[in-house]
C-alpha cells in the first residue's frame, strides 16, 4: 500500500489493521528527505531516541511528514548521509503511537524498515 502524509495524518482509518489499530500495515512512500529530527521521538513515551532516529520528509504531493523513525543500528548511518532534497523510497509499516499527555489520541507514525535512494 502506498502511504502519503495526508493518509497517515488525517485518514488513519483507511490503513487500519486488525483490532482497530495501525499496527503492522505495510507500505511505502516515495519522498524527498528533509532532515533528521528527534523532537517528536523525545516527546513520546513509546519511542526512545537512544535506539531510534526520527526524520522529516516531503511526500510525492509536497506535503510534510515528521513522524518517521527507524532503528539507529540499522539505518542511522544511511540517514545521516542523506542531504536535504535527496529522493528516497521508504518501506515499512504504519504504527499507532499514543500521543504524549493523553490517553485517547493516537498519531500514525511510519516505522521505516528499509530505504532505497532513488537516482
Amino acid at each position: 500500500m502506498e502511504f502519503t502524509s495526508k493518509l497517515l495524518k488525517f485518514f488513519p482509518e483507511k490503513v487500519e489493521g486488525s483490532g482497530g489499530t495501525l499496527e503492522g500495515k505495510l507500505g511505502w512512500m516515495d519522498v524527498d528527505f528533509d532532515q533528521i529530527s528527534n523532537i517528536e521521538i523525545e516527546g513520546n513515551n513509546r519511542l526512545d531516541s537512544r535506539v531510534q532516529i526520527g526524520f522529516e520528509v516531503y511526500d510525492k504531493n509536497g506535503d510534510a511528514f515528521d513522524l518517521c523513525y527507524a532503528e539507529k543500528s540499522k539505518l542511522g548511518d544511511l540517514l545521516i548521509g542523506l542531504k536535504n532534497g535527496d529522493k528516497i523510497r521508504m518501506l515499512g509499516q504504519a504504527m499507532s503511537v499514543l500521543r504524549t499527555g493523553t490517553d485517547a489520541t493516537f498519531d500514525a507514525w511510519f516505522h521505516v524498515d528499509s530505504i532505497q535512494v532513488i537516482k
